[in-house]
């Protein structure tokens, strides 16, 4: 196993720091304002059932982290609601309760925003998204570093980084699952309809899984049985987690 840099002790301070998040970062949406996406001409594919660009990894842990680019994708399919969108995030889960927490950003209806959600179980309504802010323009082509663990009973976020003039950002969130641990983590892109969908190639470094004491350390191998890539998304490793020294990286693109 290779180390990282991410300590056990600032995984759980970040895991406190959601109230402040939210302030700061609203803060820099109304400074900033809310990105400008682009038009695209619509492109006929077939993603009522979800199509995916995704890695995954089973296994027990507490945690996962990844650093994601953040890029001006768009989605503006009209009449679908919630079920129409694009996405680049991470996934952390419990496979036997159906649980699990998310979190990156997205877009839907032309919004471009950055969000976490969960799902709680196999109910009609466990699932639930939550907004933290629309992503402003200083924030593009810089990264999004997702943690994602298990502290306390809770599956919790923490999302940072910092804009284009060097402001430091983060978010945070949380809830309680059924069952308080995780056996999967999963990164990639997420696509749901039929046309007007875009992303540029986003990238996804410093894979990385925490052990049971707090510890990060770099994913090292993959098992392609667990990789999806669904047309019309693009999705592989360049290198992959074996051939590097940080967890690998892995590119999506659509469509």
């Amino acid at each position: 196993m290779r180390s990282v840099e991410h300590s056990s002790a600032a995984l759980i301070a970040r895991s406190r720091r959601s109230t402040t998040a939210l302030v700061i970062v609203a803060t820099i949406v109304v400074t900033v304002g809310m990105t400008a996406v682009p038009s695209v001409q619509a492109q006929m594919y077939a993603c009522g059932t979800p199509c995916y660009g995704t890695q995954a990894w089973s296994g027990g842990q507490i945690g996962a982290f990844t650093s994601i680019s953040i890029l001006p994708i768009y989605d503006n399919q009209i009449g679908c609601g919630d079920f129409c969108f694009i996405n680049n995030e991470e996934w952390l889960s419990n496979q036997g309760c159906y649980c699990w927490i998310e979190a990156g950003y997205k877009s839907k209806s032309s919004q471009l925003y950055f969000f976490w959600a969960q799902n709680s179980g196999t109910c009609g309504n466990c699932f639930s998204e939550h907004f933290l802010a629309d992503v402003p323009s200083a924030d593009l082509y810089q990264r999004a570093n997702i943690l994602l663990h298990v502290y306390l009973q809770f599956f919790q976020v923490t999302m940072y980084g910092t804009d284009s003039s060097g402001n430091f950002w983060d978010y945070g969130g949380g809830f309680q699952p059924p069952t308080p641990s995780s056996d999967y983590i999963q990164i990639g892109q997420e696509l749901h309809g039929n046309y007007s969908a875009s992303a540029p190639q986003a990238a996804w470094d410093s894979n990385s899984w925490y052990t049971s004491d707090g510890n990060p350390h770099y994913q090292t191998s993959v098992d392609p049985n667990l990789q999806m890539v669904n047309s019309p998304i693009s999705a592989y490793w360049n290198p992959d987690p074996q051939d590097s020294a940080t967890g690998g990286t892995w590119f999506a693109s659509c469509c």
